[in-house]
């Protein structure tokens, strides 16, 4: 069993080095290409594993290299994998271009993600029971993840909920959110607003979600509920590579409130844990450790 249940995709990432994210229509030549293992769910799992967390990873993979491969790292993390199916589609992959300036554009094929079904999440209900949080993000499909957070809710298991990629998410779905986890363009899209503090406390209040906890990313991190909004400033950081910042942050977020600690400790421990993922190229093998984390916290 695990505190920690991640439940979502898996892929192998082509990275591309360039100096700017190409326009529609323009070709760039690219200074360096990596193979990554990514993916959303397996990123956060990864993370969540890797800074203390008790974490097991639900989602698929295919019978090929790149499968392999997606095992290997997530159990470097010490994540379970007892409920990692093997399809027989292709593992998940995703084209990712990522430019000096350290920001990216990403193209997903889902692949093996594709199948993992609601009957999944049913085989893994005993997991999803005994934990303390459930990690959900939008790269398998939504009808598996509605479906899931309706298991949580079963028993009493936080959600936290990454509307990502982002989409259109059932009233029911986010009132059963404890707390829902978007950068500021899933926001914008979810609200149809810009999202600043006061925005987020009315859309948590008229959807009843529990909390919202929005990154952006050097900007910092907005925590909101219906009744307050606070803010916290990020220090700044040289970045290499954004990749997995967003996801390096759910999982620490996940690990630490599952670990007992409070949300505002959680969400400063995320950002720390983040700030050092940005410095680093890749996603999972950008993922710090919590003796990382811990000395960077101690130290600011």
């Amino acid at each position: 069993m695990a505190d920690t249940v991640v439940i979502g995709s898996a892929n192998m990432d082509t990275v591309y080095s360039v100096a700017h994210i190409p326009a529609p229509g323009e070709t760039i030549i690219s200074g360096g290409v990596m193979l990554n293992a990514g993916g959303k769910g397996a990123n956060q799992a990864v993370a969540a594993g890797k800074l203390g967390g008790d974490t097991a990873f639900v989602g698929a993979v295919g019978a090929d290299a790149a499968g392999d491969a997606l095992r290997k790292s997530l159990t470097g993390a010490n994540v379970n994998l007892d409920l990692l199916s093997t399809s027989h589609e292709p593992t998940g992959s995703a084209f990712i271009c990522v430019a000096d300036s350290g920001e990216n554009s990403i193209v997903v094929y889902p692949g093996a993600n594709a199948c993992v079904s609601a009957a999944m999440i049913d085989a893994a209900e005993l997991l999803i029971a005994a934990a303390k949080v459930c990690v959900m993000q939008l790269e398998v499909p939504h009808e598996t993840v509605w479906h899931a957070v309706e298991v949580c809710k079963r028993h009493n298991v936080k959600v936290l909920l990454n509307p990502s990629p982002a989409a259109d998410i059932p009233d029911e779905v986010l009132a059963a959110t404890d707390i829902l986890v978007p950068n500021e363009h899933e926001a914008e899209a979810l609200m149809g607003c810009t999202p600043d503090g006061d925005a987020l406390k009315a859309y948590c209040a008229r959807k009843g979600i529990g909390r919202i906890v929005m990154t952006m990313g050097s900007h910092g991190v907005w925590n909101a509920t219906r009744d307050e909004a606070i803010f916290y400033p990020c220090k700044k950081a040289v970045a290499v590579d954004t990749t997995g910042a967003g996801d390096c942050f759910l999982g620490a977020l996940a690990a630490h409130l599952a670990n007992g600690h409070d949300i505002d400790a959680a969400i400063r421990f995320a950002m720390a844990a983040s700030a050092i993922t940005v410095t680093r190229a890749g996603a999972q093998k950008a993922m710090p450790t919590l003796d990382e984390v811990n000395a960077a916290m101690a130290k600011a």
